[in-house]
């Protein structure tokens, strides 16, 4: 209010000075004409509370301009009464009508004022419901929601309409469903629900995409749905829909599937039964019924264990109570069915337990296989291979009878060979011990017999002995079984070996050589060792034989391969024939036709393959064969 007078009295004082700015023009004669504006103004800007002062301030100011104020004429001078009381009365009204004006601005204003916060309430009201319905409607998971004007376009749509259209949901607004997907028949469909405000319903019914055509045809459950305003006008449609192309499909596939199975059950060569899960039999197939001699209606509502021969029983209770717990997924046994005229047949029988999409167990599925002919024909072959392995039991007890009198001959022959070396070895002692016992009866018959030549003749005679004796101790040592493996020197054996056949082969004029700038220590069995390296030597001595050689020779170098000691035996014999090199370590194997026996080497390669885990090869060297042995 202070305000509104401050600016009427500013109005007024910028009239009095502009009525003293024209004094000289208007003289003293109208006073008042400079503050009509004035209080109009003042009135327009404040009402009352501005027009009323300025008329009063106005009122003051033209009594004081009404005489000339550069004259100072007396206060006598006054205005007309009638002019001031008019200025006075206009003034007064034109204050009390601003004023009303004033009052019908400020009215409109609060008016105005509260429609837009009403409306600005409103907007606020319909975001947050519209934002609710997106929020609904986009949380409708799988289904497609969308809320359409009376001209079907769309006003609202869920995201999972929006991402099948290929849009946004904001992008959709606007757009014509029809535009979008043209279809005659459904576009009647809306316009009937628009018209008649009934809402419709349909179960799978067909769409195909015309934008889409690699997906073929859909199908969907929807529903169109009316909304009507308060008056009960339809002013929209809310459209739903849920595609179920996937469960129709699946559904056609699963009657496609049920057809075949039951084409497949029924025709099928194989007996089948489909039993309920405490046993009773729900359905067979023909190769089931012939296979047991009932009819289907017979063996419908039977239990399974009414036809199982009781001592397969057990194993069958075991296999479905493990079956229907999920121990296991399926179960098969060979069983013996009870027919209806009494025999027994056997089943190869397989179970196997049908569930529910649950997981649940719905039923036994059992495929039964006749093979009672195979069982016949199992048990003649039991019996056959019953007197099969008698036989062979018989037959191997032969054999091993012949091995043991092959080894015994190898041994025979063995043992001749080491009475012949025996003989080469005594035969010089033997000469020499008899030319001294002679050289004795001599003495003693000439009478030269004396104390010195008797002795010395005696001393000769022990001396020779004593030589005899020792080669038998050799020869002794060499048949003694090795009882348990020992550390040995492959040297000290190889000499020892020599020792024994190396007068045998000196009177062959065959000549042994031995290179061994090692000695090797390996863990075996000596005896054994032995007994391959004089079958070596006799199998090359034995090829001599038969290749006169003069310089016939037979080279030892024994050496080391990292921990493993390597001894190569060479002859300068010929060699072996390359069509049986391969062959010469077969049992039973042999080139000295009557004369041999063919498991020297054999023997020789069990020795030190398998009883000392080295390894024993041959090759031909240009002259001969050589032999190697890495133990």
């Amino acid at each position: 209010m202070f305000k509104n007078a401050a600016v009427a009295v500013g109005l007024i004082l910028m009239a009095t000075i502009l009525r003293l700015l024209f004094l000289d023009e208007l003289g003293s004669s109208y006073p008042f004409v400079i503050f009509y504006p004035a209080v109009l103004l003042a009135g327009l800007y404040g009402g009352l509370s501005a027009g009323l002062p300025a008329t009063v301030f106005s009122t003051v100011l033209a009594c004081y301009l009404w005489v000339d104020p550069r004259r100072h004429l007396p206060p006598g001078h006054m205005p007309d009464w009638g002019k001031m009381i008019v200025f006075l009365a206009w003034g007064i009204v034109i204050s009390v009508i601003t004023e009303l004006v004033h009052r019908r601005l400020a009215r409109t204003r609060q008016l105005k004022s509260q429609a837009e916060a009403a409306l600005a309430e409103a907007n606020s009201k319909l975001m947050l419901e519209r934002d609710t319905l997106q929020a609904v409607m986009n949380g409708a998971g799988n289904s497609h929601l969308a809320y359409l004007d009376r001209d079907f376009n769309f006003v609202c749509v869920n995201e999972t309409y929006a991402r099948t259209c290929g849009y946004s949901p904001e992008a959709m607004i606007g757009k014509n469903h029809f535009d979008l997907y043209p279809h005659v028949e459904n576009e009647t469909i809306f316009a009937r629900v628009r018209d008649t405000g009934e809402a419709v319903q349909y179960l799978d019914k067909p769409f195909e995409y015309s934008d889409k055509p690699e997906r073929g045809v859909t199908y969907w459950d929807w529903t169109l749905t009316p909304v009507r305003d308060v008056a009960g006008t339809v002013t929209g449609l809310i459209f739903s829909l849920f595609e179920t192309t996937l469960r129709k499909r699946t559904e056609e596939a699963l009657r496609a599937s049920e057809e075949r199975f039951r084409i497949a059950f029924e025709d099928s060569a194989v007996a089948m039964t489909m039993t309920t899960l405490d046993g009773r039999i729900q359905k067979v197939n023909q190769a089931f019924s012939k296979m047991l001699g009932y009819s289907e209606s017979e063996l419908i509502g039977q239990r399974f264990t009414e036809l199982t021969h009781s001592d397969d029983l057990p194993e069958n209770l075991v296999g479905v109570r493990r079956l229907l717990q999920g121990e296991i997924a399926s179960f098969r046994m060979d069983k013996r069915y009870l027919t209806r005229d009494g025999r027994t047949v056997w089943g190869d029988m397989s179970t196997n337990c049908v569930m529910d999409p649950q997981g649940m167990p719905l039923y036994l599925l059992t495929n039964i296989q006749d093979i009672t002919s195979r069982k016949g024909i199992e048990v003649k072959l039991q019996e056959m291979n019953e007197l099969l392995e008698k036989r062979v039991i018989e037959r191997t007890e032969e054999l091993r009878e012949k091995d043991l009198l092959l080894v015994q001959q190898n041994r025979l022959a063995a043992m001749g060979e080491m009475i012949n070396n025996i003989a080469h070895q005594w035969r010089q002692p033997l000469n020499a011990l008899g030319l001294n016992v002679q050289q004795l009866r001599l003495f003693h018959e000439s009478g030269q017999l004396r104390k010195d030549l008797l002795y010395g003749a005696v001393d000769n005679a022990m001396m020779l002995v004593r030589h005899m004796s020792g080669t038998i101790d050799d020869f002794r040592n060499f048949f003694k079984p090795d009882r348990e493996r020992v550390e040995f020197s492959v040297k000290e054996v190889v000499a020892g070996a020599i020792k024994l056949v190396d007068a045998s082969f000196r009177s062959n004029e065959i000549a042994i050589v031995v290179n061994c700038p090692n000695n090797p220590v390996v863990f075996g069995y000596p005896n054994q060792y032995a007994q391959v390296i004089l079958n070596l030597l006799e199998n090359a001595r034995d090829a001599f034989d038969t290749c006169r050689r003069s310089n016939a020779r037979i080279v030892f170098n024994l050496g080391c391969r990292g921990k493993r000691s390597v001894l190569t035996v060479t002859d300068n014999a010929g060699g072996i024939p390359d069509a049986i090199i391969d062959r010469v370590f077969e049992p039973h194997f042999s080139t000295k036709g009557p004369k041999g026996t063919g498991i020297g080497l054999f023997m020789a390669k069990n020795i030190i393959e398998r009883n000392m885990h080295g390894s024993l090869s041959v090759v031909n060297d240009g002259e001969g064969a050589e032999f190697r042995i890495e133990v």
